[in-house]
């Protein structure tokens, strides 16, 4: 099956081209499988990586005959895959599924746009005066699966995202935004396991819009979700307030609410063995932050409510 693809390769912070290009989808992935496996053979980490998660990305995303368990050699000779990031396997097997996949398909879009070093936008949104685009470079590491009954053991390999940063465009008309953009860096010690589109949104009323850009922060051993909030002044981005639920918590815009929660034990287990969340809702009142709500609620991973907070 042929399908288009458009590709926009920015050729600086302030020019791109875009053009449009037909493809097999099983054509593209035996392409990319070849290509990966040379850049394995040279020991370029960085092109590889590129390689397997647009692999991965369109695997996960596109109906082909293809699978990702196709990368197994490839995963077996990728001498920099050293590192681990260990997931609950006490944990809801279909969040679980998810933590895998989403990050995956963030690799996967069928708009291209990729800057002359090789970062790639993963997601984008706009408004009626800015275009913001998130980018980075695919990242892949070892996963392990540890505790539970039916998930422990697994091994699989996570494609993250590194030195990420955002693109700011102001919209013009008969002008591609990207031709007059501005790139900001998210300030991230660690790699990103997944982020959700950006959203604009006027949450303290001022007459314009905010961005919230929200993701989860891998750590070796399970991952935080982060909140980042930004405000535009005169076409620059600045973080305005940044929210963070540590310990495979949560950090969310609901309406006018924001909602953090945090993994906690209140039986005296360690991290791996969290069984409560502890979640705060904030409003912006009176040019502050104020709390409006605190509650604690078994851990929202080991049931079905992850799924009220993620999809």
């Amino acid at each position: 099956m042929t399908k288009k693809i458009i590709l926009c390769i920015i050729f600086s912070l302030y020019a791109a081209n875009c053009f449009s290009i037909e493809y097999d989808v099983n054509e593209l992935l035996g392409s990319l499988y070849k290509q990966a496996q040379t850049a394995i053979e040279k020991g370029d980490q960085g092109e590889s990586d590129f390689f397997l998660a647009r692999y991965l990305g369109l695997v996960t995303t596109e109906n082909t005959t293809k699978n990702y368990t196709d990368l197994y050699p490839l995963f077996d000779t990728h001498k920099q895959l050293n590192a681990f990031t260990v997931i609950n396997g006490e944990f809801q097997k279909e969040f679980i599924d998810w933590f895998i996949f989403a990050g995956y398909s963030m690799w996967a879009g069928q708009t291209i746009i990729q800057t002359k070093d090789g970062a790639l936008e993963v997601t984008n949104n706009l408004n009626d005066n800015f275009y913001v685009g998130v980018f980075g470079y695919p990242y892949l590491e070892k996963g392990s699966i540890v505790g539970g009954t039916s998930n422990s053991g697994e091994v699989v390999v996570m494609t993250l995202m590194r030195k990420p940063f955002l693109v700011l465009g102001k919209i013009k008309e008969k002008e591609n935004p990207l031709d007059n953009a501005s790139d900001f860096p998210i300030e991230v010690r660690t790699v990103i396991q997944y982020i959700w589109q950006p959203e604009f949104y006027d949450i303290d009323k001022d007459g314009e819009d905010e961005i919230f850009i929200r993701y989860n922060k891998s750590w070796a051993t399970g991952f935080s979700q982060v909140l980042d909030i930004y405000k535009i002044k005169e076409d620059d981005l600045i973080l305005w307030e940044r929210f963070e639920g540590l310990a495979e918590g949560i950090a969310m815009r609901a309406g006018d609410k924001i909602i953090v929660g945090e993994g906690f034990s209140d039986t005296g287990n360690g991290h791996m063995g969290y069984e409560k969340t502890h979640i705060e809702e904030f409003e912006y009142k009176e040019d502050k932050w104020i709390r409006t709500k605190a509650s604690d609620q078994p851990h929202i991973l080991l049931n079905e409510e992850w799924k009220t907070f993620y999809l």
